[in-house]
């Protein structure tokens, strides 16, 4: 059985790929949604640092 900081990761990493594949997407989208990727790949880099974090302190 999986312990909460496996599952934790493995659910954080999901969210960091979801938004980093349509931070991407909207960034590809047109000339004016630009910015709107790059907060949402920006955001989605969060999540993979909390997700690094907890693999390094676990």
């Amino acid at each position: 059985m999986d312990d909460w900081r496996t599952r934790a990761r493995r659910i954080l990493n999901n969210i960091f790929l979801i938004l980093a594949v349509c931070g991407v997407a909207t960034y590809f989208s047109g000339e004016e949604n630009h910015m709107n990727g790059i907060i949402l790949v920006g955001i989605s880099m969060c999540f993979k640092i909390v997700e690094l974090g907890i693999r390094f302190l676990g």
